[in-house]
């Protein structure tokens, strides 16, 4: 998958692992493993300046949660925050229910919701520089395997965009 053929790239190019029991590495040039990410990704969140997007398939209550009160401070600053998913429709109907409430529930909150028909795609977009791109849902409970690079590269991020069809130039499109 295009996932792994470019996290194979990362490595050939120089990027390492974070290594956990090291003190604190720089930040890019670095593929995160497990829940290593998550320190730094919040570190981005909150000092974003103009817009987040966050591209995650899934949705599980309790991370939403958690995303929803780290973002309440970036929303009060007026930063815009946006959210790519999968249409409520789409998932298992033993959880359209509690999809269907995150999604009322970031909304509420002053996150633009896009729900698509498909998505690939798992990544955030921290003023359309910052990327985290990897296998990580961000929304949903993290697991062992989960991957995350994070590379500030503006043109990366704009492909991005275009590949999950949000029109770069401006803000989340509902289609």
């Amino acid at each position: 998958r295009m996932y792994h053929q470019r996290m194979k790239i990362y490595k050939k190019i120089g990027y390492q692992l974070l290594q956990p029991d090291q003190p604190k590495q720089e930040l890019t040039q670095m593929i995160y493993t497990g829940d290593s990410y998550r320190f730094y990704l919040e570190q981005d969140i909150l000092s974003a300046n103009r817009e987040i997007i966050i591209c995650s398939p899934k949705l599980q209550q309790s991370k939403v949660n958690t995303y929803l009160e780290l973002l309440q401070p970036v929303l009060e600053r007026g930063i815009h925050v946006g959210l790519v998913t999968i249409n409520v429709a789409r998932h298992d109907p033993a959880y359209q229910p509690t999809v269907e409430h995150c999604i009322i529930q970031l909304k509420m909150a002053g996150v633009q919701v896009d729900c698509v028909d498909q998505l690939f795609e798992h990544y955030v977009l921290v003023d359309r520089a910052i990327v985290w791109y990897g296998n990580a849902n961000i929304l949903t409970k993290g697991r062992e395997d989960d991957e995350m690079i994070r590379i500030i590269d503006t043109k990366f991020a704009e492909e991005l965009l275009y590949v999950t069809h949000i029109n770069s130039n401006n803000e989340l499109n509902y289609h």
